[in-house]
């Protein structure tokens, strides 16, 4: 098992939301380089803190092929498939999501994530930091 060896202070945790709503445009969005995620691409989409927690919004695309061995976090995380299929790591299970699937868990438990198909996936990930 690996941990993120980030200080939450080098993350960007600002809110993107301001007014009574937000809207998100296609194609906008921040694009982050993690090195614990080789041929997974990650775009920020959306922050929002709060005094006791924080939700940060990304698109993830997993490349043929990937594989990202597992983590832990220190937040609850939901993925709902928008196209494409993976098999995510939870502990010692391996669970296949394909598109429209969504799963939802606690990020402190080890999991990862792999592509072991011919086509890119694509994922809505929401990070519910606590």
């Amino acid at each position: 098992m690996q941990t993120l060896s980030i200080d939450l202070s080098e993350l960007d945790l600002s809110s993107s939301v301001s007014g009574d709503y937000i809207v998100i445009k296609n194609g906008t969005g921040t694009k982050e380089d993690r090195e614990d995620s080789v041929n997974l691409e990650y775009t920020h989409l959306l922050s929002s803190p709060s005094s006791d927690s924080s939700i940060r919004v990304y698109i993830v695309s997993v490349s043929a092929g990937a594989y990202r061995k597992p983590i832990s976090t220190n937040a609850n995380e939901l993925i709902y498939v928008l196209g494409g299929k993976v098999n995510y790591l939870l502990k010692k299970d391996k669970v296949l999501l394909e598109k429209g699937d969504l799963l939802y868990f606690d990020g402190s438990i080890p999991h990862g994530v792999s592509n072991e198909f011919d086509e890119q996936a694509t994922m809505l990930k929401i990070y519910f930091l606590h």
